[in-house]
């Protein structure tokens, strides 16, 4: 799923507690941000080898790029 794809399906599963209106799609723009930004400050190892950390890192990279994508894309709608 793209980035774009993301922030709109989180947008729109946000959207479903509040209303269509103007302030509701803003209300549910900030509840995905909210949601990224969670992802975003996630962040913990558990006790492994030094070649497992770094390849974890590696991971942890790629989808920390991935979900900074989303945000911004988030606040394209």
């Amino acid at each position: 799923m793209t980035p774009k794809e993301k922030a709109e399906e989180l947008a729109d599963k946000m959207l479903v507690w509040n209303d269509d209106s103007f302030n509701g799609i803003n209300k549910a723009k900030q509840c995905a941000l909210i949601a990224v930004e969670e992802i975003l400050e996630t962040k913990g190892y558990i006790d492994m080898s030094e070649d497992d950390k770094l390849y974890l890192e590696d991971i942890d990279l790629i989808n920390y790029n991935y979900w900074q994508e989303v945000k911004t894309e988030i606040q394209k709608l």
